[in-house]
This record gives structure tokens, C-alpha cells and sequence, in this order.
């Protein structure tokens, strides 16, 4: 015979055999509703095993639950769901408000870069070159001084062939158009033209005593400014300067008859050229036959008749090259000298003193430190005169070179404490 539970456990699968249709299935939630049935019945039977109680317990669950028909479950399709790709999110970056966080700075050239503070100027790199390099203050504006050095040598002329006549005209148009052509650009020139001494009615052109009317001087000299200006070059501004001397006629008259005979109507003739300047010269020596008193007598007529400037272009014969206020010879002084080469109108007169040799240098040094001394300024020396092309190597007639007359002029200027100034211009006499 069976045993009591194996029978129960019989009849129960038989029942459920009975009442589940073919093909279902019991859920799980079934057969948990049929375990509470069976569950008394099992709990009596101690003796049996744990593993015939729990499948007495399921049979009890499912006899319970027998006359209840059973819904078949069906499983749902599985659902695949299509996945996005995936995003990558850059996080912000939580910054101070007052903090300034510094770019990176883009190295373009590893020898170029330089790191620069925001707020901090950085100096620019000096020149390399040494000698050329000047360390300058922003602010401070640095004076530049210019070098004393010789200038162009400009061509003056002792005027001998004039005698009136016609020809005068073309040559001395065509001697002012091979001056102009031979000055440069970019500097002064001062043109002496030396004539000769006056007379009442016209001059005597030096050397020859050759008489020659103040019309025909005046229009042989308005002939050369015509021919000068026809072949002048841009930025090169010249004076003309029309001299005589103090050996013949030479008073307070014949000094406004220099001025009003000769220089007036040659600088109306020029008053149209803008950068041609007329001035009136004299060669004043102590050597010549009028004194000290007649010649600053003729200074001084010639400066109230005429506007024009003065060139003072004479010597010291017999001054002293080492003592100022010295006396020379003729009775002339180192002080009258000095008035007449500059002290007496300084805005008017231009000082161009003979420099033949290295006495004449030392002189004219003197002079003007005795200007100086007198409580007046300095000379105005413009540079030497020199007559070497006039001379050339004749042994009664001897004169350095223009660039030798230059350096001693200057040296002496310096060695006697004189203002130099800068010297800019050397005029060399030929004959014509």
C-alpha cells in the first residue's frame, strides 16, 4: 500500500491535469492563490519530509483553485529600443567673479615673443648700433650742434675789362650765368665784386685807372644779376656785393653817392629775383690814402642812404696778433676796425676780412675780441677772403688757399675766445 501523502499528491496532479486546458500554463499569482487550501492538510503530516510538504502545499493550491478556469498568459515581444549616440557635455568652468584668469599667449616665434604685463609697458629693444645709438629723454629735447667745417669755395671777381661800351653787357651776363651754374644747392653764397675807387662822377676800376660812370657800372652789373638769376639753381640764395675802396674819393657824400648811384639801382633791377640779395662793400685798409675819420665818415653816409647790407672786406695792416685794443698802422686802431667790420650797425654789416697769412688770421682774431671787450658783440665773420686765383704763383702777390685761410681764421677765433659762429663761406678773388 501507498502511503497517505504520496496519494494525496496523486490525486492532486490528477485534478489539475483534469481541469488546465492543453497548452496553459499557471502563472505565478495562481498558484500562490492555491497554496492557502492546502496548506492545513500538510501541516498535520509532521513525519513527512520537507521536500513531499512543499509539493503537498503547491497540490492543495492548485485543488482549490481547480473549478476556477485559468487565463492563458501570453508573452509580450520583446521591445528594442533604438539608443541616441551619445553627447559629450563640456562642463563650465566655475570662475571668481573678481579674479582675471590670464590667456595663454600665442607663441608665434620662440625668438620673438616677448611676455608683456598688462598693465606694464615694456621699453623697446636699444639699437645695436653703438655709435649711432643716443639714450634721449622723453621729454627733454636734445640740441643739436652743428660742425664747423668749410664751405663752398664761391668765386668773386676784380672787375678790369669794363669800359663802357656794349660788350659789356653780354660778357658780364655771361660771367653771372657760370657763376650761378658753378654754385651748389643747399647752401649761401656771397659774390664779391670788387671795382675800384670812386670818383665824383664814376669810379677807377683798380690796377688799369680805367674811368668808368656810375650808368655804365650800373648797367653792366644789372646784366650779371640777369645772368646769374637765368641760371640759378633752387635753394642756393647768393648776395651780390658791389665794392669799392677807401684810397681815392671817401667821405660822408661819397658814400651816398655808393648807394644811390650804384647799389639802389641795381636792387630795384633785382627787387623781382627772389633769392638774389644786392649789398654794397669796401675795402678798407689802413694802407689806403684816406684816415680812420674819413672812412667811418663814408660808413656812416653810406648806411643812412640805402637799406642794403654792408660787406666789409679790408685788412689790419700793423695790428697786433696777440694783444686786443692794439694800435696799427697810419694811426688806425684795433678799436676803429672793429667798428667799421661790424660793431658799428651789427644787423647790417657782414665781416669777410683778408686772410693772405697766418698773420692776417691772428689780427682779425684780436679785433674781434676787442669788440668784445668794448661792451659790443662779436664780429659777424661770414669766412676769409682769398685772392690765390688772382695771384696765382706771382711772388709780390702771395696768398694760401681758401681751405688753409679757413682753418687758421678759425683756429685763432677759438684760441682768443671769440664767439665763432660757423664760418660758412670762403670767397677766392680772380681777375676779369
Amino acid at each position: 500500500m501507498l502511503p497517505l501523502a504520496a496519494v494525496t499528491c496523486l490525486s492532486i496532479f490528477i485534478a489539475l491535469a483534469l481541469t488546465v486546458p492543453d497548452g496553459a500554463t499557471l502563472s505565478s499569482t495562481q498558484r500562490a492563490r492555491m497554496m492557502p487550501a492546502t496548506a492545513a492538510p500538510l501541516q498535520g503530516a509532521a513525519a513527512a519530509p520537507a521536500r513531499a510538504g512543499h509539493a503537498v502545499g503547491a497540490a492543495a493550491r492548485a485543488a482549490t483553485r481547480a473549478t476556477t478556469p485559468l487565463r492563458p498568459t501570453a508573452t509580450k515581444p520583446a521591445r528594442h529600443k533604438a539608443t541616441a549616440p551619445k553627447r559629450t557635455v563640456r562642463r563650465p568652468v566655475v570662475r571668481h567673479p573678481k579674479q582675471r584668469v590670464a590667456k595663454r599667449p600665442v607663441v608665434r616665434h620662440p625668438a620673438k615673443h616677448v611676455v608683456r604685463h598688462p598693465k606694464k609697458r615694456v621699453a623697446k629693444r636699444p639699437v645695436r648700433h653703438a655709435a649711432k645709438h643716443v639714450v634721449r629723454h622723453p621729454r627733454k629735447r636734445v640740441a643739436r650742434h652743428r660742425v664747423a667745417r668749410p664751405g663752398h669755395v664761391v668765386q668773386g671777381h676784380y672787375l678790369r675789362t669794363l669800359n663802357g661800351g656794349p660788350r659789356d653787357l653780354v660778357r658780364m651776363w655771361q660771367l653771372g650765368a657760370a657763376d650761378a651754374a658753378r654754385n651748389p644747392s643747399g647752401d649761401s653764397h656771397l659774390v664779391l665784386l670788387d671795382i675800384g675807387g670812386q670818383s665824383l662822377r664814376g669810379v677807377y676800376l683798380s690796377l688799369v685807372n680805367r674811368y668808368l660812370s656810375y650808368r655804365d657800372l650800373t648797367a653792366a652789373v644789372s646784366a650779371y644779376v640777369g645772368g646769374y638769376h637765368a641760371h640759378q639753381r633752387r635753394h642756393a640764395p647768393v648776395t651780390i656785393a658791389l665794392g669799392t675802396n677807401n684810397d681815392l674819393y671817401t667821405t660822408a657824400f661819397s658814400g651816398q653817392l655808393w648807394a644811390t648811384q650804384v647799389v639802389n639801382p641795381v636792387r630795384r633791377a633785382a627787387h623781382r629775383f627772389k633769392n638774389i640779395a644786392i649789398a654794397g662793400a669796401d675795402d678798407m685798409e689802413p694802407g689806403f690814402a684816406a684816415g680812420p675819420v674819413h672812412t667811418r665818415a663814408w660808413l656812416r653816409g653810406y648806411l643812412a642812404a640805402t637799406k642794403a647790407k654792408f660787406v666789409f672786406n679790408g685788412s689790419a695792416d700793423g695790428c697786433s696778433t696777440r694783444r686786443a685794443r692794439s694800435r696799427c698802422n697810419h694811426g688806425w686802431t684795433a678799436r676803429v676796425l672793429s667798428l667799421l667790420a661790424g660793431a658799428a650797425a651789427p644787423s647790417r654789416i657782414i665781416a669777410l676780412p683778408q686772410i693772405y697769412n697766418r698773420a692776417m688770421a691772428g689780427q682779425w682774431a684780436q679785433i674781434s675780441r676787442t669788440a668784445k671787450l668794448s661792451g659790443r658783440r662779436p664780429l659777424r665773420i661770414v669766412g676769409p677772403l682769398t685772392e690765390q686765383a688772382a695771384c696765382g704763383r706771382h711772388r709780390n702777390c702771395p696768398s694760401m688757399s681758401s681751405r688753409r685761410a679757413w682753418v687758421l681764421l678759425h683756429r685763432r677765433l677759438q684760441a682768443a675766445g671769440v664767439h665763432l659762429g660757423i664760418l660758412p663761406m670762403q670767397v677766392d678773388l680772380d681777375v676779369r
